[in-house]
């Protein structure tokens, strides 16, 4: 069975990381300039 793959560009965008640490929990946040891509936390 194949899946479909989906490729996306980021070329020409600037993309931002924003990290949030505490002593026991943090937050990583990826941002393009059009949109929330992607955050992470424990």
């Amino acid at each position: 069975m194949q899946g479909k793959v989906k490729t996306i560009s980021f070329q020409g965008q600037n993309i931002y990381i924003g990290i949030d640490a505490h002593l026991k929990n943090w937050t990583v946040t990826a941002m393009t300039e059009n949109s929330l891509t992607k955050t992470i936390s424990q």
